[in-house]
């Protein structure tokens, strides 16, 4: 892990912690209390972070040492009287939540991201009291024509279902957003198939578990989103000459404190009793053939549809009415923002559609779903600009990370004005943005008005 810490890193960490501010105080407690000779699994409990998540910060504090805290917090830090570095303000416990005895041995960090990701996996299953986890997530759920459509849902949210615990760990550790990205993107996909298969599911007996699954993506989301507001933030940056890559330096401190407090709110319930309780219930549900499923005949005696061969092409073209039913209302002038955010999530509900069911459709399916996502994209990219937007305006009113932040603390409108001309220009940039998606969007929405969308469309669906 390399060497202890030096005086004046001790004495700064000191004063951190302090300061009293939770996100910082945490990690800076977390680096005194390693230094102290206490190991990962022992601090995690006492500082409130998964070991995976120790483990990162002591691999960052490695390779950044202080600079894993902010400019801004080292220069106020240092500036101040020394502390005597022979009085820690961080006494460990000398017991562990299970009340034996901590050990002070040290244990050497994971040699790399994969080796503390495969610890991470390797602690999950007894956590989970279930081991769902494959070595690999699979590539496909195996749907058939001939399924019904209660099975093809089972089917279709044990492949999702397997790909966000393959991506867990990953996530916990916190070093490949990716991992984040891709666990969230399974949680999503899981909602969506509720809504593509609920006329064919006891929704009422699975609506705990929607419900819990709804809380995990909200988890998820309010890291991912952060994720990707900077993500485009620093696109921004590096364009910058040099000389102004610090202009958004009070709103990338706002941005982080932000994310921290997301990410630990995120962790804790990763590890929750509710989290585990809802992975132990669905992972029931996905490995019961029949779950769910509700009769395939009527009180009257009637057959209800229910394979996929009869009430895919009904499904799809259900989906393709409620894009094309946008056509008339954003060929106009003057489109409504909240419009076109509803035609993407139109858009996303015929792609996902067309993804659940690609195995059973034609091969211009593929072509079809690049083509959805095109339009999603280009949606997507407007309304994280509308979104971008809102948060600059408000940092600028506020001086705070969210409108909604300020409203809940009842805090007054600053007295001073917040100065900060970087973030100002780039709340410009961000609008120009908006400006040029909007003009750019007929050449987008053109495709979705020509005979080639709908030939494809029933090409694709042919073999059913």
């Amino acid at each position: 892990m390399g060497e202890k810490l030096t005086a004046e890193e001790q004495a700064i960490l000191e004063r951190i912690v302090g300061e009293g501010k939770p996100v910082y105080g945490r990690r800076a407690r977390l680096l005194l209390l390693w230094d102290q000779g206490l190991a990962p699994r022992d601090i995690g409990p006492q500082v409130g972070l998964s070991v995976g998540r120790v483990y990162y910060w002591l691999r960052a504090f490695r390779e950044r040492r202080m600079d894993v805290f902010p400019a801004r917090l080292l220069a106020a830090a240092t500036s101040a009287e020394p502390l005597s570095a022979k009085q820690p303000s961080v006494e460990p416990t000398t017991k562990g939540p299970s009340s034996e005895p901590v050990t002070t041995e040290r244990i050497t960090e994971p040699e790399s991201v994969e080796v503390a990701v495969e610890a991470e996996r390797e602690e999950l299953p007894a956590r989970l009291a279930v081991n769902l986890m494959p070595e690999k997530p699979p590539k496909h759920p195996g749907l058939s024509v001939d399924d019904a459509m209660a099975e093809a849902a089972r089917k279709t949210l044990f492949f999702h279902f397997q790909r966000m615990l393959y991506h867990e760990p990953g996530t916990r550790l916190g070093k490949d957003i990716e991992e984040l990205h891709d666990m969230r993107v399974a949680t999503r996909r899981m909602r969506a198939a509720f809504r593509v298969f609920d006329d064919h599911l006891d929704m009422k007996q699975l609506k705990p578990i929607l419900k819990d699954l709804r809380r995990a993506g909200r988890k998820l989301g309010a890291v991912r989103d952060l994720d990707v507001f900077w993500e485009k933030t620093q696109r921004y940056l590096d364009a910058l000459p040099p000389e102004q890559q610090g202009d958004l330096d009070p709103l990338r401190e706002a941005w982080e404190a932000e994310r921290e407090r997301a990410r630990e709110e995120m962790l804790a319930y990763l590890d929750s009793d509710r989290y585990i309780r809802f992975k132990e219930r669905f992972g029931e549900f996905v490995q019961t053939p029949g779950a769910g499923t509700l009769p395939t005949l009527s009180k009257k005696g009637e057959a209800v549809p229910h394979r996929l061969q009869h009430v895919v092409p009904v499904a799809v073209y259900q989906r393709l009415a409620a894009v094309r039913a946008y056509d008339e209302w954003v060929t106009r002038p003057d489109v409504p923002l909240e419009r076109l955010h509803r035609l993407r999530i139109a858009a996303k509900r015929l792609r996902y559609t067309l993804e659940f069911f690609q195995e059973v459709l034609a091969p211009e399916a593929k072509d079809l779903i690049k083509e959805m996502k095109r339009l999603q994209d280009h949606l997507g990219d407007l309304q994280d600009a509308v979104v971008a937007s809102n948060l600059l305006r408000d940092f600028l009113t506020w001086g705070t990370w969210g409108h909604a932040q300020a409203q809940k603390k009842k805090a007054p409108l600053p007295v001073e004005p917040v100065v900060a001309p970087g973030v100002a220009a780039y709340l410009a940039a961000r609008q120009a943005e908006i400006q040029h998606l909007l003009d750019t969007f007929p050449q987008v929405w053109t495709y979705f008005q020509s005979p080639e969308f709908n030939q494809t469309v029933a090409v694709a669906v042919a073999p059913l």
